[in-house]
């Protein structure tokens, strides 16, 4: 009888504080595979976020409100919008799977990630720059969040995952 090891793919989302664009990227896509695959989709998937650099100031940050109360009128999982806390993208967050996919979110992502770690490859989340929320008014976010729902369904159902 041979033992066969399931190969895990490690997405990483990256963006500036991680109270936004990453923090939900990780929810959505989260969302997104238990959909695809069932309570089981673990087996397959590490799905993280991280900053480059301290979100409201410091790490430990709640996820911003405005994007925290999109996410509980979209019924995305409480516990995992109620639970998120900003924290530092770090090398064994970047290196936890057998594959490892690490999504940027715009240009100073970029930047600040070939400064920490130079040799990281990054790509941006379906090939597109997704502009920072934060500071702005509801409908920032509410553009910001569909965005990322759509590259993370689209990297789902594109058969990606």
């Amino acid at each position: 009888m041979t033992n066969k090891t399931t190969m895990k793919t490690n997405i990483v989302f990256v963006c500036k504080g991680n109270v936004c664009r990453s923090a939900i990227a990780e929810i959505l896509m989260k969302h997104h595979l238990q959909i695809k695959y069932g309570d089981n989709w673990s087996d397959k998937y590490i799905v993280q976020s991280g900053g480059t650099t301290p979100g409201f100031g410091k790490w430990g940050s709640k996820m911003a409100p405005k994007m925290r109360k999109i996410a509980i009128e979209h019924d995305l999982d409480q516990d995992l919008v109620n639970n998120h806390y900003a924290k530092p993208v770090t090398e064994e967050m970047l290196t936890a799977g057998d594959i490892n996919k690490v999504f940027i979110m715009d240009n100073k992502n970029l930047t600040k990630m070939s400064e920490l770690f130079p040799n990281q490859k990054v790509e941006f989340l379906d090939k597109s720059v997704i502009t920072d929320p934060f500071g702005k008014d509801e409908e920032h976010f509410m553009g910001c969040f569909d965005f990322i729902d759509e590259c993370c369904t689209n990297y789902i159902y594109g058969d990606k995952a």
